[in-house]
């Protein structure tokens, strides 16, 4: 083990994090919101398939089954204050259930911090990006086509990696002939993690993108769209093999050297998700090890304009 990654290591499981010890919204690393002295904070980053960079879990009302709340900021927006999520392990899913930790207080006041909550309903929390998904595919269902795309369009806006948004926003631009609009919602749902959303309506948007053979002038250049062909099957685990994979990897690469950090950094998050499904002896034939691909995370977000994507 080379000393850097042994180095990152020792950091990864020592390192505990208050409220106390947390930055104040001017200094560089992830912004606690207002109210945070009412949690406690679990470490950091830990090097957990289900818990992606950038995911900061706390005690309260989790249920000891190993699924947590936490703190979840958008690639890009780590100054930003936070969603709150919560973690699905056995499905590998994040769950953006709330706007914010003052969303998340309002539901929990009152109640024994260990005892279990649902998450909000829309007329409790009509921000958070997952009743604004829900709201619109009960909108789909009823043929109210413009607000559902409203509501779609609200989801991506709070959380502009979240797969199952983007895949049914891609949906109603195709049905409204917006095919342009939907060509570049195609690349950022392929650039986003399955944690988010994964499924039927994602792989029917891989396919079509991949089928394209002609998009928007601004994609030209773009290394998702140059692969798109090799990209109509996303990895689901379990394959011998995947095409996918160089293809995500040299996009991950033209990214970062393109200074298009937040697409980098999200894409090393997906392929991370991807890769983390995949078998031990799948993982060493492509030379994938999950702790040094979180370290280049780590020293990636270093370079986003409001990172790194972690507290310090």
């Amino acid at each position: 083990m080379n000393s850097g990654l042994l180095h990152y290591l020792k950091r990864l499981f020592s390192s505990e994090i208050t409220a106390e010890t947390a930055l104040p919204p001017q200094a560089a690393g992830l912004r606690l919101p207002a109210g945070v002295e009412h949690l406690q904070i679990n470490k950091t980053d830990v090097l957990s398939s289900y818990l992606p960079l950038g995911f900061v879990t706390f005690e309260a009302h989790q249920l000891g089954n190993g699924d947590y709340f936490g703190f979840y900021w958008p690639v890009g927006r780590e100054n930003s204050e936070p969603l709150i999520a919560e973690t699905q392990h056995d499905g590998g899913r994040l769950e953006p259930g709330f706007s914010g930790l003052k969303a998340f207080l309002g539901k929990t006041e009152g109640i024994d911090r260990h005892d279990w909550i649902e998450l909000p309903t829309f007329e409790e929390d009509p921000d958070s990006a997952r009743n604004c998904y829900g709201k619109a595919r009960e909108l789909i269902a009823e043929n109210a086509f413009d607000p559902a795309v409203a509501q779609l369009e609200k989801a991506v806006a709070a959380l502009p990696e979240y797969t199952e948004a983007l895949a049914a926003l891609a949906g109603q631009y195709l049905r409204m002939q917006r095919t342009d609009e939907a060509c570049r919602l195609a690349v950022q749902m392929i650039i986003s993690p399955p944690s988010f959303g994964f499924g039927g309506p994602v792989d029917n948007i891989a396919r079509w993108f991949s089928r394209l053979d002609t998009g928007p002038a601004d994609l030209t250049e773009d290394p998702i769209w140059k692969g798109r062909a090799k990209l109509a099957s996303i990895p689901t685990g379990g394959t011998k093999d995947s095409q996918a994979y160089p293809v995500l990897r040299e996009a991950i690469d033209v990214y970062a050297e393109q200074g298009e950090f937040v697409k980098a950094l999200t894409l090393m998050q997906t392929y991370s998700d991807f890769m983390n499904s995949e078998t031990r002896s799948f993982q060493e034939r492509q030379g994938y090890d999950f702790a040094t691909h979180r370290l280049r995370q780590r020293d990636l977000s270093q370079k986003l304009p409001n990172g790194p994507r972690y507290l310090i």
